[in-house]
């Protein structure tokens, strides 16, 4: 959820100055939701800026948010829509539907935001084009960072998580658990179980390797204002996906050494596991999506499948 709030308040450094005064001018500790999937969504131009409805889900954080971030058309004066944007709303101009009800990531509370004729001002409406493009003049180097790199902060709390499961199912080890139904009194004598906690490891190590390689380079752009090729940002969303990919198989292989009692409700095991296979479905580390904008960028197809590169 912290991840998801950091790339809300990205998306709003690209404002302007005034925005920014609006967000931060009391302290930076704003908490931000966003949503980029908005249903039935009605904007109408009036003077000054827009009147907007519609019902956003996926909006993470919703409770503990103060500001939302919101892709929405804009109209012109007879509602024709001239473009999509991101609207920056404050969740006292918001209500929250709560529909949120899910196997795994159950604490991040990403519920629907409503509204009904809200108005937004004209400079808290951007072109989300331009935010794609990033911010223009001087900014502090953490905002320099292309939106589709973001990818790789979603994918940091998964590998934490499979870390843990290695650390949880070691000490199942250690303990001296048998290998049920079978002849060995320990599951380390068994070379299979060694074998998946080997390969458990090194994919766990893979993902690792994969993501900061990515957060390496695009710390250093950031840093030196350099900019990051469209191949490389490919990359980036590619290590992302597989890392993202290394990491649930990973925590399957180790589920099958540590057994079925890591299913009880009260392994927390079991909990890491249903967040991270529901994290793992984010469609910004989708393993199949990354593979194919990588290709295309590969070939220098300028026909890309998403925005968020």
């Amino acid at each position: 959820m912290t991840a998801l709030s950091y790339g809300a308040q990205h998306v709003a450094s690209a404002f302007g100055e005034q925005v920014r005064r609006e967000l931060w001018s009391e302290g930076p500790d704003v908490a931000m939701c966003a949503s980029l999937t908005g249903h039935r969504l009605v904007a109408a131009r009036v003077e000054g800026g827009q009147l907007l409805s519609g019902r956003w889900p996926w909006s993470s954080g919703a409770y503990q948010a103060q500001w939302a971030a919101l892709e929405i058309p804009v109209a012109d004066e007879h509602g024709a829509v001239l473009d999509r944007a991101m609207a920056l709303v404050p969740m006292g101009e918001l209500w929250i539907e709560n529909t949120w009800d899910m196997a795994g990531m159950r604490g991040t509370g990403s519920h629907t935001l409503v509204s009904d004729r809200v108005f937004v001002p004209d400079h808290r409406i951007r072109s989300l084009t331009a935010i794609i493009q990033g911010p223009t003049g001087p900014i502090e180097p953490p905002y320099r960072v292309p939106l589709g790199c973001l990818a790789l902060t979603l994918v940091g709390p998964l590998l934490g998580m499979a870390q843990e499961v290695f650390d949880q199912t070691m000490r199942v080890v250690a303990s001296g658990k048998p290998l049920a139904a079978s002849t060995y009194t320990h599951v380390a004598d068994s070379p299979s179980m060694q074998a998946n906690l080997a390969d458990a490891v090194n994919l766990i190590d893979s993902a690792r390797l994969h993501l900061f390689r990515s957060a390496h380079q695009v710390d250093e752009a950031a840093t030196t204002a350099a900019e990051l090729d469209i191949t490389t940002r490919a990359r980036v969303r590619m290590d992302a996906g597989y890392a993202s990919k290394c990491l649930r198989e990973a925590v399957h292989l180790l589920l099958s050494v540590s057994g079925a009692s890591t299913f009880s409700r009260i392994n927390p095991v079991q909990r890491y596991w249903r967040d991270l296979e529901t994290a793992a479905r984010h469609p910004t580390i989708s393993t199949e999506l990354s593979r194919e904008i990588y290709g295309r960028a590969l070939v220098g197809s300028n026909d890309q499948v998403s925005y968020l590169i």
